[in-house]
């Protein structure tokens, strides 16, 4: 026969036989715990060295990026017509910029306009239109307005002292262009300046048969032949091909006699720069 044991001496034996079990599995619990942190770290340092990476790219690249599609939508832009009642740096919420020269001039967004005050007579009043956010302070941009368009703008004088107003093309960052002004007396005359200058000299100039209180003014500007317009009249078409590219277009406003005291005012409204096929 078989000796039975004491059921203390089994229920001893089984407990230390389940406590090694219990043992052996802790161990193996922590072994793989082990070899989890180790798979974890092995793999978590060229997890953040990558998103570090991918980090430093966007920080360094995302801005040049974000510029050249900028271009490309200001490119595409530049082929389309662009019609704005109230033109000015903060009248126009298109897609269109201005720039307005605010040194010694006062600008004020209108129901009926761009009302635009000059205070120096011996100054010149502009806001500058382009299809580049950055064309006033570089000439770097792939942006440049195309050879060939029309631009046109209502002009209304309010001022009763003689002044002029007109509109700018073949502009340069550097200086030069050309211009078409038109005076509240009748008068009008097309103006160029020469490369990296500012003095316009007067090419050709006429006079209506009455004064102006608010008209059209029209320009279609190409390499080499301008061509003005007073109310859809045809009052001039000049061989010029000094300039061919622009970088903006400029509404004008100036004072026509330099000895008047007077501040200068006048409205503009519904630009619309359309350019040919």
């Amino acid at each position: 026969m078989l000796a039975q044991r004491p059921a203390a001496q089994t229920q001893e034996t089984s407990a230390t036989q389940l406590s090694g079990a219990f043992v052996g599995n802790d161990d193996l619990a922590r072994g793989k715990v082990r070899w989890g942190c180790r798979v974890i770290y092995g793999v978590g340092i060229p997890l953040m060295l990558c998103v570090q990476v991918v980090g430093f790219y966007f920080y360094m690249y995302q801005p040049a990026l974000e510029q050249q599609h900028k271009e490309q939508v200001q490119q595409q832009l530049m082929y389309l017509p662009y019609l704005v009642h109230v033109p000015g740096q903060h009248c126009d919420n298109k897609q269109g910029y201005w720039s307005d020269d605010e040194g010694k001039n006062l600008f004020a967004c209108r129901q009926d306009g761009l009302l635009m005050t000059l205070k120096d007579p011996n100054y010149q009043d502009q806001t500058a239109f382009s299809f580049n956010s950055v064309v006033q302070s570089t000439s770097g941009s792939n942006v440049v307005i195309p050879h060939h368009y029309r631009i046109q703008v209502k002009a209304t004088f309010i001022s009763s002292n003689s002044a002029c107003v007109g509109l700018l093309f073949h502009s340069y960052n550097s200086g030069g262009g050309q211009e078409f002004l038109v005076c509240n007396d009748g008068s009008w005359n097309y103006d160029r300046a020469e490369t990296g200058e500012n003095t316009f000299n007067q090419l050709v100039g006429s006079s209506l048969s009455s004064k102006l209180k608010s008209f059209v003014l029209t320009v279609d500007v190409t390499d080499t032949n301008q061509t003005l317009y007073i109310d859809n009249k045809e009052v001039a078409s000049e061989l010029d091909s000094a300039y061919s590219s622009t970088d903006e277009i400029d509404l004008i406003l100036e004072e026509g006699d330099q000895n008047s005291v007077k501040p200068v005012t006048a409205i503009f409204s519904d630009f619309r720069y359309s350019p040919f096929p």
